[in-house]
C-alpha cells in the first residue's frame, strides 16, 4: 500500500522538513509551526493547483497560438531572417537544431500530453490534508 502512495509520502515530508528549515531559522513556537506549516503547504498547493489546471489542458489553444511557430518572437517580430525561402511550412526544419519549426495542433496535444505530471493528484492530496491539519491545529490552539 506504501508502494502505490510514495509519491504522497515523500510530498508530505517535503513540506514538513521545509517548515522546520524555517522554524530552525525563525525560533520554535506552536504559533510559528502552525503558521510556518500553513504558509509552505498554501504554497504548494498554489504551485500543484497551477500544474493541475495546466495539464487539464486549459490554455491548450492559448499557447498553441504562440508556440505554433518557432521563428517568431511575436507574430510580427522574427526571432532571425532565414537565408532559405520557405514555402513549405509541413517541411520547414530550423537549421542549427534540425527541429521541426510549424507545428500541428496534434503534435503540440500530444508533446503536452507526454509533459502531464502522472502524480499531480497525490501531490495535491497532500498539500489539502497538511491544510486541514493546519486548520484544526490552529482551532485547537485558540
Amino acid at each position: 500500500m506504501l508502494q502505490k502512495y510514495h509519491i504522497f509520502l515523500k510530498s508530505t515530508l517535503w513540506m514538513t522538513s521545509l517548515s522546520c528549515f524555517f522554524l530552525l531559522w525563525q525560533g520554535f513556537s506552536t504559533i510559528n509551526l502552525i503558521n510556518t506549516l500553513f504558509l509552505v503547504s498554501l504554497f504548494f498547493f498554489c504551485v500543484y493547483g497551477f500544474k493541475w489546471i495546466i495539464d487539464q489542458g486549459t490554455f491548450y489553444t492559448f499557447e498553441y497560438s504562440w508556440q505554433k511557430t518557432k521563428r517568431y518572437v511575436l507574430f510580427f517580430l522574427p526571432k532571425y531572417w532565414s537565408i532559405k525561402d520557405t514555402k513549405d511550412r509541413n517541411n520547414d526544419y530550423d537549421e542549427e537544431t534540425g527541429e521541426k519549426i510549424y507545428h500541428t495542433f496534434e503534435e503540440f496535444y500530444e508533446y503536452k500530453q507526454s509533459q502531464k505530471w502522472d502524480d499531480i493528484n497525490q501531490l495535491l492530496w497532500s498539500t489539502i490534508i497538511i491544510l486541514a491539519f493546519t486548520f484544526i491545529l490552529s482551532f485547537l490552539y485558540i
